[in-house]
């Protein structure tokens, strides 16, 4: 039976070299240069795939719970199982005076704090 190769390691050069140790330990490849054959071309391949596989297998999981969920609508699903239904998609708005001493012109990224400290806003115009 083949010895297994380890797989806590999902980055790219860890699964490549857990590649090339599992084929250097095989019979059949004795005497093979696995880095200098065609051989390294289909390991770079399976290397690539399941470090992609692992990639994507790890945002699914993600989404399919609340605390590390990013997309809307998989939040919005899991909000359903717990009988809670959002009500719009949209952001709370809010109308705000502003009052200056100067030419009354805001630059872009000026960073604007309310007299209660309560809010801290930065307007991107």
């Amino acid at each position: 039976m083949a010895q297994k190769g380890d797989i806590s390691n999902l980055d790219f050069v860890s699964i490549k070299s857990s590649l090339v140790d599992f084929l250097s330990k095989q019979s059949e490849f004795s005497g093979y240069s696995l880095e200098g054959s065609a051989l390294n071309v289909l390991m770079d391949l399976l290397a690539y795939n399941t470090y992609y596989n692992a990639f994507y297998n790890n945002m699914v999981a993600n989404e399919t719970f609340l605390d590390s969920a990013s997309k809307r609508s998989s939040v919005v699903s899991l909000a359903k199982n717990l009988s809670y239904i959002p009500r719009s998609s949209k952001a709370a708005k809010a109308t705000i005076s502003i009052t200056t001493d100067t030419t009354g012109v805001l630059n872009k990224n000026t960073k604007i704090q309310s007299i209660k400290k309560l809010l801290l806003l930065q307007a991107n115009f």
